[in-house]
């Protein structure tokens, strides 16, 4: 059931918030299950899911996963939101932020230069979410290992 599953994912997010991280994980892979039952391949629900999961999944070290359930997450939407949507630029910059730490960082870095210009380009360089890449961008560009996602 889909409303079942919306608060799943809402439950299983508070979890990750508190660290309950392996709880957060079979929550938001139920709540997959159901939306994947529930709508059609590529839906935005089932790619928001995806997403969910893919970052309690790097949270937990689990980085192969959580890095192909994004470069799902991020294709249905490329599908389904028009060039520059906000929800790509997302999608975008939590797979550039697994990708740097699976020591992908020339792809990591293209690809969160593009949420970069596509959430400055929507949202304004103002907005937290466009800082937020900014800082991921200015630490990978030194090096470093960023980690705030939106």
């Amino acid at each position: 059931n889909p409303f079942i599953a919306i608060r799943q994912s809402t439950l299983a997010l508070v979890l990750q918030d508190l660290g309950e991280l392996a709880e957060a994980r079979d929550l938001l892979r139920k709540a997959l299950a159901a939306n994947e039952a529930s709508f059609a391949p590529g839906h935005p629900t089932i790619a928001r899911s995806q997403s969910n999961l893919a970052t309690v999944l790097r949270d937990l070290g689990e980085r192969s996963e959580a890095c192909d359930l994004l470069r799902k997450a991020l294709a249905a939407d490329e599908a389904s939101f028009a060039p520059g949507h906000p929800t790509i630029a997302l999608r975008q910059s939590n797979l550039a932020l697994v990708l740097n730490d699976l020591g992908e960082r020339v792809e990591a870095r293209d690809l969160l230069a593009k949420a970069y210009r596509s959430s400055l380009s929507t949202l304004g360089a103002d907005n937290p979410k466009t800082k937020t890449i900014r800082r991921n961008l200015d630490w990978m560009a030194r090096g470093g290992r960023p980690g705030s996602r939106w």
